[in-house]
Parts: structure tokens; sequence; C-alpha cells
């Protein structure tokens, strides 16, 4: 199977020394979903940003469906629609005076007009049952609001490959549940899933396969079901309670 997203020894030094990157490799295919996990300063978030060609490498290459990032504004600009990011941070990412132009910003930005634009925002809105927010300020939002509202304005440009930094931090059992039906959605449209947590239970649950960083080297790349106590011992993660979320009625994907 050809991965979507292929990444071979990347090798970075932030100039403060803590979470780099030490040789990391990871291939992510269609329709998979992959837990990232790793203790504070793993170099989870950097390996995102490497990824989705933010950062780039001292040494190694990023290649997405067979393709070499390069660093070119072309390649670059192609390369973010085709993998999209949702922060940590969701003020890193809201610009929008409201909720409906945030979310159609992606897509406007992608030559399409306004009332495509819109159209395809309302989808991605549904698809996170945050339509009745689409006038409301940005600004105005909750937290976990904002963090879903991040989410939708990254799907609203129907990316290939969806890298999550920690997205159900600060949501409620509710909005973590809708939020992980519509990853669900998201891989059976053939979406590859690349979400890094701490919540080691909700990787179990969600999760095809695991990457484990520790100082910033892969310490387990597979299957989900590899990821075992003795790992989970040198990679300083803690067990969770174990959840059980109830299923969200599916509306219609945005994905094509």
């Amino acid at each position: 199977m050809t991965p979507v997203l292929d990444a071979r020894d990347l090798t970075f030094r932030h100039h403060g020394g803590a979470g780099g990157l030490n040789g990391v490799s990871v291939t992510l295919h269609r329709g998979r979903r992959t837990a990232l996990l790793g203790p504070n300063g793993a170099g989870k978030s950097t390996l995102l940003l490497h990824l989705n060609g933010l950062v780039a490498p001292s040494s190694g290459e990023v290649r997405l469906e067979g393709r070499r990032l390069t660093r070119d504004a072309a390649t670059l600009a192609e390369w973010r629609r085709a993998v999209g990011l949702v922060f940590q941070h969701p003020d890193d990412q809201l610009f929008g005076p409201t909720v409906l132009a945030d979310v159609a910003m992606g897509p406007r930005n992608l030559g399409l007009d306004d009332a495509m634009a819109d159209d395809r925002a309302r989808g991605a809105l549904a698809e996170l049952d945050l339509l009745h927010l689409a006038a409301r300020p940005v600004h105005a939002l909750s937290a976990g609001e904002k963090r879903r509202v991040a989410l939708a304005g990254v799907i609203a440009m129907q990316p290939a490959v969806l890298l999550l930094d920690e997205p159900t931090a600060g949501l409620d059992a509710e909005a973590e549940g809708r939020l992980l039906d519509a990853l669900e959605r998201l891989a059976s449209a053939g979406v590859a899933l690349l979400m890094a947590t701490h919540d080691v239970e909700l990787a179990r649950e969600w999760a095809d396969d695991v990457l484990v960083l520790v100082d910033g080297r892969a310490v387990l790349a597979g299957p989900i079901d590899a990821l075992t106590p003795s790992v989970m011992v040198q990679a300083r993660l803690r067990r969770t309670w174990t959840r059980r979320r109830a299923s969200v009625p599916s509306v219609q994907g945005v994905v094509s």
C-alpha cells in the first residue's frame, strides 16, 4: 500500500535544545488513524509542524504521494492544502470576525467564490454540530468551541491528511464525542489522521496505529496493540480512565 504521507529520518534541533527530533520516521495511509504519544518535550508538536511544512528539518525528508516536500512557494501552498494541521492552541488559528467567515477563509484562499466557500464552511460546521454558531464572533466562543471551530476550518479545506495537536483538550464529554465521530467519518472517507494526545485510553480506543516519541526519538511505531505496559513506562505515559461514548448521528460528510 502506497502511503499518502511518508517522513524519513527527520532531524531537527531547537535553539533551546528541547522538543527536537532525532531520526524520526512515520508513514500515514489513507483511512488510517494514528495516535502520536509521548511526554512533554518529546517532539510531538515539532513533528506535526514538519509534516505540515511549517518547519524544515535539518536532515531527512517528507513525501506526499511520493512527491518530496521542497521549500518553493507553490509546493508549500499545495502541501498545506493537502496536509491540514489543527494547532494545540486554537487562538493561533482563528482570524475571522465570525465563525462562518473564519471557516470560509481557507476555501476562499483556494479560489472558491463566496457562495461556494460559504457552502463548504457550513458543511464543515455541520459536521461538528456548530452551525448554530455561524454568526457568532470568534472572540465570544468558549475554549472548547474555539477548538472545534479551528478543526472545522481545516476540514473545510478537504485535506488528504489531517494532523491534530491535542484536539480533545478542554472539551466536555459530549463535544469530545462529536469530534471523535467526525474524525471517524473523515477516516471512512479516506483521510489519513495523525493525532497527538496524552490520553492513552483515547489512543487505545480510537487509533489503528501508534507512534511513541521519547526525547525526540521514536521508541515505537506500529499497530496500537503494540503499546505495551513496558513501552508506556519507557515513554512516561500514564494510564487514564477508560471512557465509553455514545454515538452521535451522522451528518453528510464534507470530504469529496
